[in-house]
């Protein structure tokens, strides 16, 4: 291994790296011939073409972090406004809007630690299955596994996801006295039922009848269908289909 000198380019390296081949070549014609030298960076030597593979993968896991976070907001902006009459209760009592805030939030990112114990708990009953399984070359698959910095970017991820997350419910959630301790959630705030409805997405798996399946022809009639039903349907703003990999 060696540094490159500041201003000295890898193409260059090589060049002169396959001029000192070509010569060792003619001097030494029983050992060298047809032989030469060259030169790569140390990072595609270990890890070769992998980051192609594992960009996609971590944009793939970021999106999926983005939807379960989504829906969980969702869940629990409902939440919160089914407990509208608690909250009025606690208002009328003392309690300041910082202090129910505080509250939503801190439920918020414990759930989300809760979940991010649980994925820890999985993934390190999953490493040392997966690493048994990866191929041969992958390169340092020997080198999988779970150390501190997971575990600090795991704590982070839960943190920030539980507070950004969290804060929408905390934020939008109005405490109405009077409508509170009616238990009205009628008065819910326009701009709140809005954020609801953006993160409402519907994901539901559709089988096919085995006629159909043989026919590619039909099959592609019948997704057509559902899909023009679907999207014919009130309150339906778009609609598309993926297969579904088992």
């Amino acid at each position: 291994m060696a540094r490159l000198k500041p201003g000295v380019t890898l193409a260059h390296d090589n060049s002169e790296l396959k001029a000192i081949g070509r010569r060792l070549g003619r001097e030494f014609p029983t050992t060298n011939a047809n032989m030469t030298f060259g030169a790569e960076l140390l990072k595609e030597h270990v890890v070769g073409g992998i980051g192609g593979t594992l960009l996609p993968l971590a944009g793939a896991v970021a999106l999926v972090l983005l939807i379960a976070c989504a829906n969980v907001a969702n869940l629990c902006l409902a939440r919160s406004l089914s407990r509208c009459r608690e909250f009025a209760v606690r208002a009328a009592l003392g309690a300041g809007r910082t202090r129910l805030n505080r509250q939503l939030l801190t439920e918020s990112v414990l759930l989300s630690l809760a979940g991010g114990a649980i994925g820890l708990a999985e993934a390190s009953a999953a490493t040392g299955w997966a690493v048994r399984r990866l191929p041969d070359w992958l390169p340092r698959s020997e080198e999988v596994s779970l150390d501190w910095r997971v575990l600090l970017f795991t704590l982070l991820a839960c943190i920030v996801t539980g507070i950004v997350f969290g804060l929408t419910p905390a934020l939008r959630q109005q405490f109405d006295l009077e409508s509170g301790l009616r238990h009205n959630t009628h008065g819910t705030s326009r701009g709140t039922r809005r954020l609801q409805g953006s993160l409402v997405v519907l994901v539901m798996g559709v089988s096919l009848s085995p006629q159909v399946l043989g026919d590619p022809t039909k099959m592609r009639a019948a997704w057509q269908q559902i899909l023009d039903r679907v999207r014919s349907a009130p309150g339906v703003t778009a609609a598309a289909s993926t297969p579904r990999c088992l």
